[in-house]
């Protein structure tokens, strides 16, 4: 199997809103459950599931040390942050002959992104 390497870097204005949806739909989708369950095993705090984007945020929020929107705004920081790092890592590390997309990413340009990978796949 042949890897065909691709620096996906849409947009930052288009990137960030979306870190922010992502962290609100972890909410939705368990991320409390699953901080409660990591603070009921008593788990060493400099561990790396504990320092996991939203854990300290989360856990905080459940002691009661900071309201909701507070833990939101604090763990969306936290994304963008992180995701502004990734960005800045991938923009500057790679080999600039690896092929780099920045736009912004919807289902048809992330077709013709695996449209041209696969060519680039089946020719290189």
């Amino acid at each position: 199997m042949r890897l065909t390497p691709c620096i996906l870097l849409p947009p930052r204005e288009w990137l960030m809103p979306r870190c922010d949806a992502r962290f609100e739909a972890m909410l939705d989708a368990g991320a409390i459950e699953e901080v409660e369950a990591l603070l009921a095993r008593k788990l060493t705090p400099d561990l790396p599931v504990m320092r996991a984007i939203g854990v300290r945020e989360i856990a905080s929020w459940l002691a009661g040390e900071i309201d909701r929107e507070t833990m939101i705004a604090q763990a969306q920081a936290a994304t963008r942050q992180y995701a502004k790092r990734q960005y800045t890592w991938f923009r500057n590390q790679p080999p600039a002959t690896w092929p780099r997309e920045i736009e912004k990413l919807d289902k048809d340009i992330i077709l013709d992104i695996a449209i041209k990978l696969r060519n680039m796949a089946l020719t290189g």
